[in-house]
C-alpha cells in the first residue's frame, strides 16, 4: 500500500454528532482550526469521507483495545449476495478466527461509499504477527482454506488488501 496514506477514523454514536462543532474546533478554536485545515490541505493528494458501520456479528474480539497493525481486506459483495456473505462469515470464517484466537473486525461501508463493500481487519500487536500466515490457513489447513477462499470469491471480490499501522501519537 501507499506508505504516505493516512486514515482518520472518527467514532460516532449518532449522525447528529456531525451537526456539532468538530473535535478540532472544540480543542483549538475555530480560527486555529481553520489555519490548521488550510496548512494540511496543502499536504493532501486526495480525500474520501464515508460512513462505516461495525458488524458485531461478523467480528471476534477476544481482547479489545488498540492494536498496532491491521490487515484491511475490502471485499465487494455481489448484488443480492449480502446474506450469503454474512452466512459464510458466521459459519466458517469466524470459527477459524476463534480457533486461532486471532482478533478480527468487520464493518460495512455506507453513505459516501459502495454499500456492498465490507472491510474485514485482522488485528496484530506487532508486524511479526503477519509471519504466522492467514488465520483460516492455520485453523483449517491449506487445502480447506483454499476451498473456503473459492467459496468467498463466488460471493465477493477482493477490491484491496493493505497493511495499516496505528500511529499512537496521532491517535485517541
Amino acid at each position: 500500500g501507499d506508505t504516505n496514506e493516512y486514515m482518520i477514523v472518527v467514532p460516532l454514536d449518532k449522525y447528529a454528532e456531525l451537526d456539532e462543532q468538530s473535535a478540532m474546533i472544540k480543542g483549538i478554536g475555530a480560527e486555529a482550526a481553520a489555519a490548521l485545515t488550510a496548512k494540511t490541505a496543502k499536504c493532501l493528494e486526495s480525500r474520501q469521507v464515508f460512513i462505516s458501520t461495525p458488524q458485531a456479528g461478523l467480528s471476534f474480539e477476544p481482547e479489545k483495545g488498540a492494536a498496532d497493525v491491521g490487515v484491511f481486506t475490502r471485499r465487494r459483495v455481489a448484488p443480492g449476495r449480502i446474506d450469503d456473505f454474512n452466512n459464510l462469515m458466521k459459519a466458517e470464517i469466524l470459527p477459524a478466527y476463534k480457533k486461532t484466537g486471532d482478533r478480527t473486525t468487520t464493518s460495512q461501508r455506507g453513505l459516501g461509499a459502495n454499500v456492498n463493500d465490507f472491510v474485514t481487519v485482522s488485528w496484530f500487536n506487532k508486524l511479526s504477527g503477519l509471519d504466522k500466515g492467514p488465520s483460516t490457513t492455520r485453523a483449517l489447513g491449506a487445502d480447506a482454506a483454499a476451498k473456503l477462499n473459492s467459496r468467498m470469491a463466488a460471493i465477493a471480490q477482493t477490491v484491496e488488501q493493505v497493511v495499516r499501522r496505528r500511529v499512537p501519537e496521532l491517535s485517541f
